[in-house]
């Protein structure tokens, strides 16, 4: 198997976060769904092909509503995901990707076809044109891979939709945990599952799974949340609802968030999937948000529950928001929220 192709495979399992800072970026300021405007957009520049694994990142054309969307969609993320996606490739596999940057390209551009591997945010906002299903559908055919992240809702319909367009006669192929994966035994160096195991059925499953294809002395390494009230920034909106009537107290027995929350519970897992040697360890850390709307608004977009609720007076949820997280609000309005979660790693 080609480098390349083994880490393609790990793709399909990877997501990635965390921070970074970026040196230029250039100006995007489409008008949003309320006729504001965007806030100009990081856009660094692109690295130049040297042949080492790189972060794609596809830019798209969207649907031109996306409430109270600041970014577009294809952006979200940038340029944290990109940066420590690599970093994550680098430590926990064989391969040595590109850390110096990442490119932005467009679907259409020739440029893309130098890169076996493509990252595309939030495709339930992507509308193709022709010129894109065209740029995309020569790149598909000569061996491209693409991993298509963040799905909500409708997220799915769409981008089934806009497949459509790229490959008519193509089907999609469900696979889910309890399921094996079509990867040889002991085939790859390392798997990332970022707060993902604890929302499958089986995860003992997907652990065996992950266990099953690793190489001797690969590594798994994953993230589980920590308990409701250590993650206020998740939590506190859906706990309000609740108490406003808006929303029904969830079943919190079966796989969600906070599923692996008490301690134990992590390692319990690795070592019925047969990880000898692992590591489990609390990490504190920060959620940040511009403002009471913008954290709201990631609330909306990250959060089933949240869209479920019958919210009558949205104004007055805001103001209620506001009041509940005025410890966490500094001066300018922006929030800092800690958050806390489980990292583990286990080694085949």
């Amino acid at each position: 198997m080609k480098p390349w192709a083994r880490i393609a495979l790990v793709a399909t399992l990877l997501l990635a976060a965390a921070a970074a800072a970026a040196a230029a970026f250039g100006q995007d300021r489409a008008l949003d769904f309320f006729g504001g405007r965007r806030r100009a957009i990081e856009m660094n520049d692109n690295v130049p092909y040297d042949g080492r694994i790189t972060f794609v990142r596809l830019r798209y054309a969207d649907f031109n509503g996306f409430g109270y969307r600041r970014e577009p969609p294809w952006h979200h993320d940038y340029p944290t995901a990109d940066t420590h996606m690599m970093k994550i490739l680098n430590e926990l596999t064989l391969a040595r990707p590109r850390m110096d940057g990442s490119n932005i390209l467009a679907l259409s551009e020739r440029e893309l076809h130098s890169y076996p591997i493509a990252y595309m945010s939030e495709p339930g906002f992507w509308a193709v044109d022709d010129e894109e299903a065209a740029g995309l559908r020569a790149y598909l055919l000569k061996g491209g891979f693409i991993i298509f992240d963040d799905f909500r809702a409708g997220d799915w319909i769409n981008l089934q939709e806009q497949m459509r367009h790229v490959l008519p006669d193509a089907q999609w192929i469900e696979i889910d945990a309890s399921q094996p994966i079509d990867i040889e035994a002991a085939s790859i160096d390392g798997v990332l599952c970022r707060w993902g195991y604890m929302l499958m059925e089986d995860p003992e499953a997907a652990l065996r799974e992950t266990r099953r294809i690793l190489r001797p002395g690969g590594r798994v390494a994953l993230a589980a949340w920590m308990s409701a009230d250590e993650n206020q920034w998740s939590s506190l909106p859906v706990r309000l609802l609740i108490e406003r009537g808006a929303l029904e107290r969830p079943d919190t027995s079966g796989p969600g968030q906070f599923a692996w929350a008490q301690e134990g519970i992590v390692a319990e897992h690795l070592e019925a999937a047969g990880f000898v040697e692992y590591d489990v360890e609390p990490l504190d850390f920060t959620m940040r948000f511009p403002s009471v709307d913008d954290w709201w608004a990631n609330s909306r977009a990250m959060g089933v529950l949240v869209n479920e609720a019958r919210i009558d007076d949205e104004d007055a949820v805001l103001r209620d928001l506001a009041a509940a997280v005025s410890q966490w609000t500094a001066d300018d309005g922006s929030l800092a929220i800690p958050a806390r979660t489980w990292v583990a790693a286990g080694t085949a």
